[in-house]
């Protein structure tokens, strides 16, 4: 274990982003004065690697595995080097994010009495920086009425705005360190995709919230939801698994619901032909085969998510 005398770690999952982590680094190398970098490579195949020693930073701590080993673990790795090194501020931060977070210390430390339970993250912008980043318009819903928007101070005397939102995808979390310590990592259920839905149910559960920090604002340089194929992959399973460590809502309704669901993805639409009939009472099986064999995984993560701190660590 080193001794670092800053006090945010910054966290960053690459794999194959020779295409972004420049951009991504060079947009935060301002704040090394105050930060240090920890990246875990994906098992890039392209010239990620390369790219990223170029910036020779002596507070770049890179981590390269052979094998992918999926956003979820490797985020881990970095929430326990955040922890066991004594960091105050974790952000975790998508290698196709390009944002300078240096504003956010100063609001987070002009505001505590509001933002102490909060996890932060400005607006999420796509490349064209035109237009909100897919799906976020929903994450802020109704929340951009006049009513649920408050004021926050910052050191030059001028007011910023902000709001509550029920989830924000990870691709930028500023996360104080007691959330941290509470709400541990991310749950290893999920290779890639969730893993986040997961952690923010943890999070409310626990008492904390999200704020968007509306006069503040990112890019994130994706096509709509990243890797389709891997979206759509397990798409069924995703939902299932979520639902069923979702501890905010008791276990047995949790059952209910997917069975619910499951039916009415098998019903539908009317005009089934006996082959897609088929092909759904398979999955059908697969499904309830997948959480026979996984059912006390499911109970094991909500005890340890509800009562035990840093889990998943």
């Amino acid at each position: 274990m080193f001794k670092s005398l800053k006090n945010t770690l910054i966290v960053i999952v690459t794999f194959n982003a020779e295409k972004y982590i420049s951009s991504c680094i060079s947009e935060i190398v301002g704040i090394s004065s105050n930060a240090d970098f920890y990246i875990v490579d994906n098992g890039s195949t392209d010239n990620t690697i390369k790219i990223l020693n170029e910036f020779c930073l002596d507070n770049l701590y890179l981590v390269c595995s052979e094998v992918n080993l999926g956003f979820c673990a490797a985020n881990n790795l970095g929430f326990k080097f955040f922890l066991e090194n004594n960091y105050e501020f974790l952000i975790l931060m998508n290698q196709d994010v390009y944002f300078n977070p240096k504003n956010l210390f100063e609001i987070f430390s002009s505001n505590k009495n509001i933002f102490s339970t909060c996890v932060l993250t400005p607006l999420h912008l796509d490349k064209t920086r035109m237009s909100f980043d897919y799906n976020f318009n929903k994450y802020l819903n109704s929340n951009l009425n006049p009513n649920k928007i408050y004021q926050y101070q910052t050191n030059d005397e001028k007011a910023g705005v902000y709001t509550y939102v029920d989830f924000t995808n990870a691709a930028f979390w500023f996360i104080p360190r007691y959330i941290v310590q509470k709400i541990g990592g991310f749950n290893p259920l999920f290779f890639h995709y969730g893993e986040d839905v997961n952690w923010s149910n943890r999070l409310h559960y626990h008492g904390y919230n999200f704020v968007c920090l509306l006069n503040e604002s990112l890019v994130h340089d994706r096509v709509k939801i990243g890797n389709q194929f891997l979206f759509n992959e397990k798409l069924l399973r995703r939902a299932i698994v979520l639902q069923l460590t979702n501890i905010n809502k008791p276990f047995l309704l949790s059952l209910f619901l997917i069975n619910f669901n499951i039916f009415k993805y098998l019903l539908r639409p009317r005009n089934l032909t006996f082959n897609l009939i088929f092909i759904r009472l398979i999955d059908l099986y697969r499904t309830y085969i997948f959480i026979f064999f996984n059912f006390r995984k499911f109970l094991y993560s909500r005890r340890i998510e509800k009562y035990q701190d840093k889990c998943w660590i």
